[in-house]
């Protein structure tokens, strides 16, 4: 399976951030994507670029004709105390009725939450309007947006084992 993984957010833009982790979005998932640059291509957005739509509209020109069977984005969630006590746990977003997308999320979050020992929360499908959906519907391979855990949360700790949670991700994606 010819899979791309692009690091969520950017050197600018860097996303939520771990006070557990002691880093953001982007510096943890820079790190896995370091423990996965022999096995995958991997992207990173252009920080250079004013905004989120530029932003996913150079990602496609750079990944659409490479013919990939996925593209992976990769982040973490964090709930600031919002999510009525279901912060936890590993999910995934996908455009709405990708089918190969959805398969691909399911095998990947049991891994997860089975090597990790956390909540599956499952897929869910964005459309138009709702977060990561510039991402979604510019890439024309499937795609993924991957949410392993919470930052704001102690399972974040169980991820500071770059490795385990890279190696995680090869054995579904090779």
């Amino acid at each position: 399976m010819k899979t791309a993984i692009v690091v969520g957010h950017d050197v600018s833009e860097q996303g939520a951030v771990s006070k557990i982790l002691d880093m953001t979005e982007y510096r943890f998932n820079c790190k896995v994507a370091d423990v996965l640059c022999n096995d995958f291509d991997i992207y990173y957005r252009d920080a250079k670029k004013r905004n989120y739509n530029s932003k996913m509209d150079e990602l496609a020109r750079q990944l659409n004709g490479k013919n990939y069977d996925f593209v992976i984005e990769l982040h973490f969630n964090k709930y600031d105390g919002k999510a009525n006590n279901e912060g936890h746990g590993c999910e995934s977003v996908i455009f709405p009725g990708n089918l190969k997308s959805r398969d691909l999320s399911e095998k990947i979050l049991d891994k997860i939450s089975k090597k990790f020992n956390i909540k599956n929360r499952g897929v869910e499908e964005h459309g138009k309007g709702e977060r990561g959906y510039g991402f979604l519907s510019k890439i024309k391979s499937n795609c993924i947006i991957l949410e392993p855990f919470f930052g704001d949360e102690n399972e974040a700790l169980k991820f500071l084992d770059f490795e385990k949670y890279a190696n995680c991700l090869k054995e579904i994606l090779q």
